[in-house]
């Protein structure tokens, strides 16, 4: 019996402390680094470099003919990217450009017929 008595007072006396530590909210997503449009000017010349760097490299090896299919892949995608980049302007309000819009593809079958 006194066992209980004092099981159920360290309860109690656990739960009064949690209720007066608040809780520290959690962060949901990880948000965005604010940067001034100086810094992300200066950042997106830094990744435009970059990326003409690396896609100069890969045209190199093609030309060479010492291109895996891998690196294939990697500067056609490398190549697009650098197209958007071309195209793209300062980005809106906000600091958000809308993503693109995905390619219509065949039309989905209807639902089972039978």
């Amino acid at each position: 019996m006194l066992a209980v008595v004092i099981s159920a007072s360290c309860f109690t006396a656990v739960a009064a402390e949690r209720a007066k530590t608040p809780e520290k909210p959690k962060p949901s997503a990880k948000q965005a680094p604010k940067f001034s449009p100086e810094e992300r000017q200066q950042r997106r010349q830094v990744i435009k470099e970059r990326l003409a760097r690396l896609v100069t490299d890969l045209q190199k090896k093609r030309t060479a003919g010492t291109l895996s299919d891998a690196e294939q892949k990697r500067l056609n995608r490398l190549e697009e990217l650098s197209a958007r980049l071309q195209g793209a302007t300062e980005a809106p309000p906000g600091g958000v450009h809308a993503s693109p819009a995905k390619p219509a593809g065949k039309p989905k079958p209807n639902a089972r017929q039978n």
